[in-house]
């Protein structure tokens, strides 16, 4: 009877599909219980994947390390290298923030997310964590790094189609200093 009405108001009956029977649907007692118990696990993951995003994300914004470390130790865990690259890209972008921070520090750390970020071929963030760390290499006297970074800077910028104007000001500020 409920069918009957739903019909006959215009709206369509929805019917699951039966998995492994193509062309045929699925009864009402029958919606496909154990396919959605077997996606369960994938859905889980994702879900995990996704949080540990926002996770990095607020962090990122937030200037939080701790959130950075939370979303960081759930990239590692699941091998999300892409995701792990970003992090400690952020991780270090906080680093270098700080009031009084160890430079030293800092450029290691500079040094594995690009390295990383380089594994990943993510370009935008490889180009923009060199510009970065050739600012703290002029700060340490490191000039012919420094450029080299920028260089490697531009060549990621490129890559993308991204602007290269604030690397070449960067770089002609270098020659003349």
């Amino acid at each position: 009877m409920a069918a009957r009405a739903t019909l006959s108001a215009g709206i369509p009956r929805r019917s699951a599909y039966k998995a492994g029977s193509p062309g045929s649907w699925a009864t009402p007692g029958q919606r496909g219980d154990t396919g959605r118990r077997a996606w369960q696990p994938q859905k889980k993951a994702g879900n995990t994947l996704e949080r540990a995003r926002t996770l990095l994300e607020m962090g990122a914004r937030l200037v939080d390390a701790a959130l950075i470390g939370q979303a960081r130790a759930v990239f590692e865990q699941t091998g999300a290298r892409v995701d792990l690259a970003f992090s400690l890209h952020a991780l270090v972008r906080r680093t270098a923030a700080d009031v009084g921070a160890d430079t030293d520090l800092a450029l290691s750390r500079y040094s594995e997310a690009i390295a990383l970020l380089d594994a990943v071929k993510a370009e935008l963030s490889l180009g923009l964590a060199c510009q970065e760390r050739a600012v703290l290499l002029v700060r340490r006297g490191r000039r012919d790094e420094a450029r080299a970074d920028l260089e490697r800077a531009r060549r990621s910028f490129e890559a993308v189609g991204a602007e290269t104007r604030n690397v070449d000001g960067e770089l002609r500020a270098l020659a003349t200093a």
